[in-house]
């Protein structure tokens, strides 16, 4: 299991541990690896939940997250609205990824942001997430 499949579900069945938190920070940094974490969690839910009820259950992980650290549950998020924003009826989902970015404004997260509209090919995620970065 390689290392982005082993964090996404540790991400599902354990609390934000501060050794979960540490081993997160070690490869979130790189946006491809967030985004990469962000999509095997969705796989794991997907496996028995509709896509939008696996969308709420990675928010409420992500959520857990963000409560312990804000900076890197909210970095995470950002990958996840990328997706749910696709995904009909989860716009409870990508209204509260919205509402935790707004209120975790870090150069951090400016990063990640930026990262996504720069890279994503969609053009409602290139104006949401440039809008959000402030570009």
């Amino acid at each position: 299991m390689s290392t982005t499949a082993q964090l996404a579900k540790r991400i599902s069945l354990e609390s934000p541990t501060p050794d979960l938190l540490h081993d997160l920070h070690t490869v979130v940094n790189q946006p491809e690896t967030a985004s990469s974490i962000v999509s095997a969690m969705l796989s794991q839910y997907q496996m028995s939940l509709r896509a939008q009820e696996a969308a709420c259950s990675v928010m409420e992980r992500l959520e857990k997250i963000a409560e312990a650290d804000p900076e890197l549950g909210c970095g995470l998020m950002a990958h996840l609205w990328v997706i749910a924003s696709q995904i009909d009826g989860a716009f409870d989902v990508t209204d509260a990824i919205d509402l935790w970015l707004a209120n975790t404004n870090t150069v951090a997260i400016e990063s990640q942001l930026r990262y996504i509209a720069e890279t994503s090919k969609e053009k409602h995620v290139i104006e949401h997430f440039r809008n959000m970065a402030k570009m």
